[in-house]
């Protein structure tokens, strides 16, 4: 129901739909303006290679990616930079109305079309400079593929009522129906989803799966250091939990 609301409810999603009882690959992340930055996607991708490979040796897993919408109104997932001539980037901020201050994205609403109107131009004159180094067919591929990229963003944009639901149908697009990966979405704070949350949340509360949770995320960590590279996040302290709960009032 979460995938045909969204408009990639394909036959490749309700396939893996269908083997995630065998067992999953998760892939997550939250709602951004525009659908957020192009390594979201590749968590998605990653997440889809890792189940093919899987199932190469014979164990069946379906990938799936999980979107944070649940997650409060904060600068990172309001805005968001396109390319520019220059270090700063292009900067698109969706308001946040009076009252929303502290609300999940999930509800947060979108403004008027005249304001994602105004952004399309200015993703477009940013990026004609950056095209002047093209020429002739090359040009007009760059220019084609730009107007491409923003009719998924519009389709997403006009209707969708909220971020989360913007940025969903904006992902859910690009992975179901312009890359066909088969990877369904899972809305995080619609209530039939949430239901089959919280036992996965319980499972990771118990002690012993914990500690195995941090002792994996210790390893891991320390590997990534061990080979000269920085952590995208750093060590988890022994009282971690892994999510929190969410007030239900919109404001």
């Amino acid at each position: 129901k979460a995938n045909k609301a969204l408009g990639c409810l394909t036959p490749k999603v309700s396939e893996t739909i269908e083997m995630l009882e065998f067992g999953a690959v998760e892939a997550a992340h939250q709602s951004v303006a525009l659908g957020g930055a192009g390594y979201i996607l590749n968590k998605a991708a990653t997440a889809h290679r890792v189940a093919a490979l899987s199932s190469e040796k014979g164990l069946n897993l379906a990938p799936f990616f999980c979107v944070a919408d649940y997650d409060e109104v904060q600068p990172e997932l309001t805005n968001i930079r396109t390319p520019l001539m220059g270090s700063d980037g292009n900067l698109i901020s969706v308001p946040v109305p009076e009252g929303y201050e502290n609300s999940p994205v999930s509800v947060l609403p979108l403004p008027e079309h005249d304001w994602y109107a105004q952004v399309e131009e200015s993703i477009r004159s940013n990026y004609h400079p950056l095209f002047k180094v093209a020429e002739g067919a090359a040009r007009t591929v760059y220019e084609e593929r730009l107007e491409q990229a923003l009719s998924v963003t519009r389709w997403a944009f006009v209707n969708s009522s909220t971020l989360g639901e913007w940025a969903q149908r904006i992902i859910g697009r690009l992975l179901n129906v312009e890359g066909s990966l088969g990877v369904p979405l899972v809305p995080a704070s619609r209530p039939g989803i949430r239901d089959l949350l919280v036992e996965g949340m319980e499972m990771l509360l118990d002690r012993e799966n914990r500690e195995r949770l941090l002792k994996s995320f210790e390893e891991a960590t320390s590997l990534i250091l061990e080979n000269g590279y920085v952590p995208g996040v750093g060590m988890r302290e022994s009282n971690y939990v892994p999510f929190f709960y969410e007030c239900p009032e919109k404001d």
